[in-house]
């Protein structure tokens, strides 16, 4: 796969233009499995490797990338995501856990960076509040189907989920804290889904654990609510 971005990020409050053109090639293999063991249960995985470059279109842009993370340039980064949903007995509930990472040696545009926080991520936190060149999040679920019939389904789950952010691979004169950042939540949520291809999905997720000192403000719980449809 092929992708040429086209990124202009124009901040007006200190008249600052930010304006490149990234040019990525990514191969990713994907697989998926349904099995018999111990009652059942699909077993994904993936991997991929992108290999990119980071070409700045206005001066200003390229001399502070120069001074400071040094994005400019050639850079790849590689990823893995494994997963397992276990049918535990008879009675409509069911295990599930995954994992994903990221890892690049290199200091990544924006665009390229491993986000932590939000809807697919860590639900306790906001959207993109962390990123990074390297990261992973893991997640468990365990659910409990509470309504079927030929139409619609609803299904009741808890999860627990964690994050790990390293924000710079390469650090540069003048960045300070740390390096390394680690988030986790735990929460529990409701999908709907009906025979019109229609789906629902409501969560309410709460921060566990430590804080970062960067989150020492951050939101005692986040709400997530979606609906889709598809054709």
């Amino acid at each position: 796969q092929y992708d040429h971005k086209q990124l202009k990020d124009d901040i007006q409050l200190n008249q600052y233009d930010k304006h490149r053109n990234i040019d990525v090639v990514t191969a990713r293999l994907d697989g998926s499995q349904f099995d018999q063991f111990m009652g059942g249960g699909l077993t994904q995985y993936g991997a991929s490797t992108s290999y990119g470059r980071v070409k700045f279109k206005n001066d200003d842009a390229a001399a502070l990338d120069s001074q400071t993370a040094k994005t400019a340039g050639d850079y790849y980064t590689a990823t893995l995501n494994l997963s397992r949903l276990q049918n535990l007995g008879g009675k409509g509930t069911q295990g599930y856990l995954g994992i994903y990472g990221q890892y690049s040696p290199y200091n990544l545009d924006s665009a390229e960076q491993y986000l932590g926080g939000g809807p697919f991520n860590v639900r306790g936190n906001e959207s993109s509040q962390f990123a990074g060149s390297t990261g992973y999040l893991a997640t468990a679920e365990l659910r409990q189907s509470l309504f079927a019939n030929a139409k619609h389904q609803l299904t009741g789950k808890v999860f627990v989920d964690t994050a790990e952010v390293t924000l710079n691979a390469q650090r540069w004169a003048g960045v300070t804290g740390d390096n390394q950042v680690q988030i986790s939540s735990a929460g529990l949520g409701l999908n709907w889904s009906s025979l019109w291809n229609i789906q629902a999905n409501a969560e309410v997720a709460f921060p566990i654990g430590s804080t970062p000192e960067q989150l020492k403000n951050r939101d005692n719980q986040q709400y997530w609510l979606s609906l889709r449809k598809t054709f």
